[in-house]
């Protein structure tokens, strides 16, 4: 039986790698094949031995998410499934809005301060130091 995991908090090569070594470490799991760019994982159990929740326990040890994607024929409110956060994508919009605000504050002055004298703006004279000095 394949199934298909939806995982978080992946990053890069070694992390796919480390969310496949603790899937694989599951008892009664016949192969693993994790996707980086997908943010999926696909487990090919061996029986009944390893159970969605086990894999899914394993996966958040390791400090990753494994979400089963529910399947075609089945109910979408499965006993073995664990829950899926709700709207992540949402505040992880917001976190980088926030951040982009930010850095666009910082921006501003940064850029006056260091390219002002370029344009010929008026800087206050800590900044100007010894002009032409040399």
């Amino acid at each position: 039986m394949k199934r298909t995991f939806d995982v978080t908090g992946m990053t890069c090569a070694a992390c796919s790698a480390r969310v496949e070594k603790a899937a694989a470490n599951v008892s009664g799991i016949a192969s693993v094949s994790v996707n980086l760019l997908k943010n999926s994982m696909e487990v090919d159990f061996d029986g009944e031995a390893a159970t969605l929740a086990a894999v899914s326990a394993a996966v958040e040890k390791a400090g990753y998410g494994a979400y089963p994607r529910p399947e075609a024929g089945s109910a979408a409110g499965s006993v073995q499934q664990p829950a899926r956060p709700v709207n992540d994508s949402a505040a992880e919009a917001k976190r980088v809005r926030m951040r982009l605000i930010v850095s666009f504050c910082f921006t501003i002055p940064l850029f006056y301060l260091s390219m002002g004298h370029m344009f010929g703006w008026p800087l206050p004279g800590v900044f100007l130091g010894h002009e032409n000095m040399l």
